[in-house]
């Protein structure tokens, strides 16, 4: 077939929505013939790639929008209003290559967004749109952020109940599949919404990963990564392992990203007086990462929303098991057979519950390594690249049968098996 690929975020060796896009392009492209629309910044990295590994069947297009629209401070500054301008860039180019190619299927891989419009579902062409999740942040857990934090969850709680429902308007009602980590049920009736988080890892990273040994001496230590971001929830860990601290001096927490959130978190980690034990190690890049894991015990991973969640899954890939928040993307990564999935109502029930998986795992080394390697187990046949791209390849055949009129059925008219193999429409 011949698919085109919308992926603003696209890069390879990256995780998170660069990854996505990059991860995508690489399994369609062993399969179809494949045409990808991108930021004009990700060129010298796809072009640096491709000259190592050169992609037959891929051809990108790299675009920036028009004027100051177009502007690299714009991107960095208002992200969002850039990505909006580029969408309607990548939306004319892509009617033009239309013309040209005439293709089977069109899929919006990044921004992974439900309340931002992707325009690829007006081309005419099957069009099949990854959304993500619908999740909002509980507003009672926005008083353990920043003020800063607490506007920004605010503003996204707006956007994804009220421009999402105009997102769903101009490019759900135009899709014949939307894949989403979150249930059907936070959607508008009737939509083809399928449970899809959209992620994986690549071979040479799970083998690098499956390679880290069991850590068997030293102080017991927690890790989170990421972005330090209100929505990370890094505060409820904070709070939950001074907790565990008081009880367990030999304890140590890192803390590996940076943020806007840093230096409120810095404050709240003295003013509980455990300074010391909680460390903040500042972005690292991904073999750091992988290193950074091979030195703990577990990861902690209390995000309140989350797309897809990578680093549960490295941690997971590295045998390490993960303790973390039922958010929409993440629930489907880890499961119960990764780690422990909490489901608290209230931030007070979050840090207690997060205090005693801490403490569960520090009273049973063995069991914490039994249940680290049950992670590995599961991370290991579930989220490989391979895997994903196998089930991404049903999804376009399924909508490019539908748009033939080949068999029907149910909402959505299509039948397949979600990422965790449950079937579903």
């Amino acid at each position: 077939m011949k698919i085109l690929l919308s992926a603003f975020a696209c890069l390879p060796g990256a995780g998170s929505e660069p990854g996505v896009g990059w991860g995508v392009v690489r399994q369609a492209g062993l399969r179809h013939d494949v045409s990808i629309l991108t930021d004009e910044h990700n060129r010298p990295f796809i072009e640096a790639r491709l000259r190592e590994e050169p992609m037959p069947a891929v051809e990108f297009r790299f675009l920036r929008p028009p004027g100051p629209l177009g502007s690299s401070w714009l991107r960095r500054s208002v992200t969002h209003l850039y990505y909006a301008a580029w969408q309607v860039t990548a939306f004319l180019e892509a009617r033009r290559w239309n013309s040209e190619v005439r293709f089977d299927i069109v899929q919006h891989v990044t921004f992974v967004n439900s309340w931002m419009p992707s325009f690829m579902g007006w081309l005419g062409v099957p069009f099949i749109w990854s959304a993500g999740i619908r999740q909002t942040t509980p507003w009672l857990f926005l008083r353990n952020m920043s003020w800063r934090a607490r506007a920004t969850e605010a503003v996204r709680n707006l956007a994804v109940n009220w421009l999402g429902c105009i997102a769903t308007a101009v490019t759900g009602s135009r899709a014949r599949l939307i894949l989403s980590g979150s249930d059907r049920s936070v959607w508008r009736k009737g939509l083809p919404v399928v449970t899809f988080p959209l992620g994986g890892l690549e071979p040479e990273e799970i083998a690098r990963l499956l390679r880290i040994p069991q850590r068997r001496a030293g102080v017991f230590r927690v890790v989170s990564i990421g972005q330090l971001k209100g929505l990370k929830g890094i505060s409820l860990g904070i709070l939950a392992f001074t907790r565990l601290h008081r009880e367990f001096p030999a304890s140590e927490y890192r803390i590996i990203g940076d943020g806007p959130e840093l230096g409120f978190l810095k404050q709240l980690a003295e003013e509980h007086q455990c300074a010391t034990a909680i460390q903040f190690a500042g972005a690292r890049t991904r073999p750091e990462v992988f290193e950074e894991l091979a030195a703990a015990d577990a990861l902690l991973h209390p995000s309140l929303h989350e797309q897809f969640g990578y680093a549960p899954l490295e941690a997971m890939m590295a045998g390490r098991p993960v303790i973390c928040l039922r958010a929409a993307g993440t629930r489907h990564v880890v499961s119960d057979r990764g780690g422990i999935v909490l489901d608290p109502d209230t931030p007070d029930q979050a840090v207690q519950r997060i205090h005693e998986a801490l403490r569960a795992m520090i009273m049973d080394p063995e069991g914490r390594r039994r249940r680290g390697e049950a992670a590995r187990q599961w991370a290991a046949s579930r989220w490989c690249w391979r895997e994903t791209g196998d089930r991404l390849n049903q999804l376009y055949e399924s909508a490019a049968k539908r748009s033939a009129g080949i068999g029907s059925g149910g909402e959505g008219g299509i039948t397949l098996r979600s990422a965790e193999g449950i079937p579903t429409r």
